[in-house]
């Protein structure tokens, strides 16, 4: 199977990329036919990714401005 994020290759075995790090569970259930579970599981971590660069934002500015 080959990793979303950098597309190097990993065994089916492995929960994440030997390369970069990347979760593999999303792969493993689209190559078993669970489209729709996948697809829930990268929203919800999208979701995730997108508060974390708030607060990283945020308190990049509270750091500047004090």
């Amino acid at each position: 199977m080959f990793c979303p994020r950098c597309g190097t290759e990993n065994g089916l075995e492995q929960g994440y990329c030997r390369q970069c790090g990347q979760a593999l569970s999303d792969v493993r259930l689209s190559l078993e036919g669970k489209a729709t579970q996948s697809l829930e599981s990268l929203m919800a971590g999208s979701k995730w990714m997108n508060g974390g660069i708030a607060v990283i934002v945020v308190f990049t500015m509270i750091a500047l401005l004090d």
